[in-house]
């Protein structure tokens, strides 16, 4: 079933829930009355019908946005992967919309206006916006219950996360494990510096072959012959004149709109999710004053240095540089681009992080590129378009043909050697020699046999046609075979065993006093001396995968304490720290900026809490299984 995994699936679309308002409601909704099935119930979430047509025009429109970012297409796994990420999306919302109306949200028609004029504004113009709409058959009364839909969900979602507060102790607890410091020293000793010296005896080496014999065992590999095509074979025979490009920019004039900017200074009076009304009055006065006077006369910059409880951008007269309607909250955005010029500043405006007075610094109107400006790389665009095109056509016809019978992957061969690659064996989860890492190809492989044909492969390097010469089923290979490596891997044990008896012995002359630093390569180990570091810094001499463990045992020391020997991948370490740094007097100068981190990444714990718990006291039906094949 396409959502047994869904539980495992919440978390990384979690997403989904905060993405643009307008982007979401293309991708999560809409019809495809065309499809097959259209009006057919995919799956039902408390009775509630997904249909097919919703789902299919989802998938579509994410497919197409995976497409244009790697310029691949998608393996049968991945598609079946995608398929079920998109309809747990739909399933989380529809079951947040669900919850929004048992809440008895309510959306206003001036609030629907307000949402669409954004989406209006961001297409250029209202008669833009509309032949978007009907290029995409989507009827603008269904657009307008989209929006108000997608409004109560925003609106349910801002209550749950709105409820969540954090205590100062809390704050104080993340802000100390941010910029906490440490300055440690520690050695390691690396077992494979004695691998080497040891000497096994093939009684050993038999001995443990016999008891470990599925350690050894060579997985399935494969053999094949593939037809390579690459798009910039066609560089020669591709010309983009003056015409076709003028053509193209004339008929994609979205392609080339950038939107306006604007830049502003604000004057900011923090209040909070916890602020009570004698507090949020307090907060109003000072504003007032503040707007006072500027009405007087005085300078908004200064007033935004000595006022301004943005500390980033209190430093710099109050400027926030240049940004676009869509990059700040609903309101901000709203005030700013109602100025009418330069220099005009702002009614007080509420955002849900208080206060502002905000001045309009600067504008930089909507344009078109120019086309001079964008055509070169237009052309180089419509080239590749071309060039990868004539490519898709030659492997295809390829395929037709030797599929007709018209040619065998054999004689294609002799007559194109340079087109053609036989790889030697190969498993299913190793790059392919000379050609690097092809999920796709690797896939194919493994899915067909001996003589079979693939059908036309694409990725970034180009359109593959692979046939399989040969196939061998894993097995576990005769120590005469394998010797070599069960010899490596006793010495690896041994060697590992005589490291932490000598990382022991280094302990006890560490305890009685003697410095880490004296250890050098006569024992075999490396010592580093690090600068200060936090619990998120990279770790010189640390592999990634290691980092959270010796960061965790370094921070559970006090000045001057050190780890008993640590086994981490590359070996066995001791770490001492010299000095731990936490400067607390930055703390109350940071608290209120910290504050919104820690809210947040609360507030999204709390909805995924939320979340979980409501999907599983959900009835969810899958129908999943009539539209795909199981994998």
């Amino acid at each position: 079933m396409l959502l047994h995994d869904l539980r495992k699936s919440m978390k990384p679309i979690m997403w989904i829930v905060a993405i643009g308002f307008i982007t979401s409601l293309f991708f999560m909704y809409g019809r495809m009355t065309s499809q097959k099935g259209a009006g057919t119930a995919l799956v039902k979430v408390n009775g509630s019908p997904i249909p097919y047509s919703s789902f299919a025009r989802s998938y579509q429109s994410t497919l197409e946005r995976y497409r244009q970012t790697s310029g691949e297409e998608l393996s049968p796994q991945l598609q079946t992967y995608l398929q079920s990420q998109v309809l747990s999306q739909m399933v989380i919302r529809e079951l947040i919309w669900q919850e929004s109306q048992k809440a008895k949200i309510k959306v206003t028609p001036e609030e629907i206006k307000e949402q669409i004029r954004g989406v209006m504004k961001s297409f250029g113009s209202e008669e833009a916006f509309m032949r978007y709409l009907d290029y995409q058959r989507f009827p603008y009364s269904e657009f307008e219950e989209n929006v108000a839909r997608q409004l109560a969900i925003y609106k349910f979602s801002r209550i749950i996360k709105d409820a969540v507060t954090v205590t100062d102790e809390e704050i104080k607890n993340y802000w100390v494990k941010d910029n906490e410091r440490l300055k440690a020293e520690y050695i390691m000793l690396d077992p494979q510096g004695l691998a080497g010296e040891i000497k096994v005896p093939n009684e050993e080496v038999k001995k443990y072959y016999e008891k470990n014999k599925e350690e050894f065992k060579i997985s399935d590999q494969v053999k094949i012959s593939y037809i390579f095509i690459n798009p910039e074979e066609y560089n020669n025979q591709v010309e983009i004149t003056k015409e076709i490009v003028r053509n193209y920019y004339d008929s994609h004039p979205k392609e080339f709109q950038v939107e306006e900017k604007r830049r502003a200074s604000h004057i900011l009076v923090r209040i909070s999710s916890k602020t009570d009304k004698e507090e949020e009055n307090q907060a109003r006065e000072k504003i007032e004053e503040i707007e006072n006077k500027l009405k007087e006369g005085e300078d908004f910059a200064l007033l935004a240095e000595e006022y301004s409880e943005d500390i980033s951008s209190a430093e710099k007269e109050g400027d926030l540089g240049y940004f676009t309607y869509e990059m700040m909250t609903p309101n901000f955005s709203q005030a700013v681009f109602s100025l009418e010029k330069t220099g005009d500043v702002s009614e007080i405006v509420r955002t849900p992080y208080g206060f502002h007075l905000i001045k309009l610094t600067g504008i930089e109107p909507a344009y078109t590129t120019p086309f001079e400006k964008a055509r070169q790389e237009t052309e180089e665009k419509l080239k590749l378009e071309k060039t990868n095109e004539m490519a898709q056509k030659e492997i295809q016809k390829i395929a037709e043909d030797i599929k007709k019978g018209e040619v065998s992957f054999e004689s294609y061969a002799r007559e194109n050697p340079e087109k053609i690659e036989i790889t030697p064996f190969f498993t299913q989860y190793e790059p392919i020699k000379d050609l690097g890492w092809v999920p796709q190809l690797n896939q194919a492989a493994f899915s067909l046999n001996p003589g079979q044909l693939s059908s036309p492969i694409k990725n970034s390097q180009g359109y593959f046609l692979l046939e399989v010469l040969d196939k061998k089923p894993s097995y576990i290979p005769p120590l005469d075979e394998t010797r070599d490596k069960v010899r490596e891997k006793v010495a690896e044990i041994t060697a590992r065993k005589m490291a932490q008896e000598k990382i022991q012995e280094v302990e006890k002359q560490i305890k009685a006093g003697r410095p880490l630093s004296s250890f050098n390569e006569e024992w075999g180990i490396e010592y580093q001396n690090l600068d200060y570091f936090t619990r998120q810094d990279w770790i010189e001499g640390i592999e990634r995968q290691d980092r959270e463990k010796f960061v965790a045992a370094a921070f559970s020391l006090k000045k001057g304490a050190f780890t008993s020997p640590l086994s981490l991948g590359e070996g066995f370490y001791i770490i001492k720290v010299q000095d731990r740094q936490l400067l607390l007097e930055q703390f109350s100068q940071e608290k209120e900026e910290f504050k919104e981190k820690v809210l947040s990444v609360k507030k999204d714990t709390i909805f995924s809490a939320w979340l979980e718990k409501v999907r599983a006291q959900a009835k969810i039906e899958d129908f999943t299984s009539s539209f795909f094949r199981s994998s």
